[in-house]
């Protein structure tokens, strides 16, 4: 099947979570390659990202979000919602689906689970930031939390950089998730996950940390900050604000998604730096599109490095679109939808529709 025959027959396609893995949404090479080309596309002015959240209450992360992108032939729509009470019900702290739109006709393509696309998506972040932003020498990773968006990075990781790697610890709330997460994630990568209930003392034998947690709380203490390290930061208000103003002094460096949605965003430590006024604009060093793209250079030394994801909804539309693409290709999922228009739609007569 071909994307005409969905415009010509009036259908859409619905793709399941189960469909998308089938269409080889887990092959984390590939996700890491499409938001890599993502980057440089959103550097290179050739997408669109747009952003819309209403916050209903911030303590719990309770939000409703449209995310909006366009690339290449598609442009796409993920709608969110967030609720950290979630977990109590057994269900994720973030649920979404992702809607693809041709993007010449404007009509929906493809429906598909968007949850699952959204966290390796993010993971992708990880792998690349520790490519290009890195210690050059094989580094020490330390997660600060054991959830879906630390298990995606480690798995994208595993996947692209893991020569890079030397050693992998975990910090989390509960002794008990440190352990499960260290076991599954030693499974699923083959590679040696140690639990590390001293936040401090990781932080300290750490060459790369990743925050990604939906604490609000400024977890990390810049005097434990391994000096030459990179910090890749998910989440909100995990870190001392003085840690993000020391790396806005060069030789260190402040490098971001998209600076602009970020400080717009205004929900990270590096944005609640900013507003405060304790970093400026010229602080930043850039983003990470910049420095995948060339136009910017990235480690160059034992500096500080400073990277903060605020997430941009066309890698979404990017890396669907590859995994709708294959699914069309292969015949998957299950089409949705009425081949022939109501009359009030066509302005026709047709008994059959009523």
């Amino acid at each position: 099947m071909e994307v005409k025959d969905l415009l010509l027959g009036k259908r859409i396609l619905f793709l399941s979570q189960d469909d998308l893995i089938a269409a080889g949404l887990l092959d984390c090479e590939a996700v890491v390659e499409q938001v890599r080309q993502g980057l440089c596309m959103h550097q290179q002015k050739k997408t669109v990202s747009e952003k819309l959240a209403l916050d209903f209450d911030v303590d719990k992360d309770w939000k409703v979000s449209a995310l909006v992108g366009v690339i290449g032939s598609y442009a796409g729509i993920k709608w969110l919602g967030a609720n950290k009470d979630n977990h109590a019900l057994g269900l994720p702290r973030s649920n979404s689906i992702i809607a693809l739109n041709d993007r010449a006709t404007g009509k929906v393509l493809c429906i598909m689970d968007g949850t699952l696309i959204s966290a390796l998506r993010t993971g992708a972040y990880a792998a690349l930031a520790i490519e290009v932003l890195g210690p050059p020498s094989p580094a020490s990773v330390g997660f600060v939390g054991a959830g879906v968006i630390a298990r995606c990075a480690l798995l994208c990781i595993a996947a692209t950089v893991r020569d890079r790697v030397n050693r992998v610890l975990v910090h989390a709330l509960k002794r008990e998730e440190e352990v499960q997460f260290s076991r599954l994630m030693e499974e699923k990568t083959g590679l040696a996950v140690e639990p590390a209930t001293d936040l401090g003392e990781m932080v300290r034998a750490s060459d790369v940390t990743i925050s990604a947690t939906t604490v609000m709380a400024p977890l990390i203490k810049f005097a434990d900050v391994r000096p030459g390290s990179l910090h890749i930061h998910f989440g909100g208000w995990e870190d001392e604000k003085a840690y993000v103003a020391a790396c806005a002094h060069a030789p260190n460096k402040v490098i971001c998604d998209d600076i602009e949605m970020v400080l717009h965003r205004n929900t990270q430590t590096v944005a609640m730096a900013y507003h405060e006024g304790l970093i400026h604009r010229e602080g930043f060093h850039g983003d990470l599109g910049e420095v995948l793209c060339g136009e910017k250079p990235g480690r160059e030394a034992g500096e500080l490095i400073y990277f903060n994801a605020v997430g941009l909804p066309v890698l979404d539309v990017a890396v669907a679109s590859r995994l709708f693409e294959k699914a069309l290709s292969e015949d998957m999922g299950m089409l949705l939808g009425s081949r022939t228009a109501h009359w009030i739609l066509s302005g026709n007569t047709q008994p059959a529709n009523g």
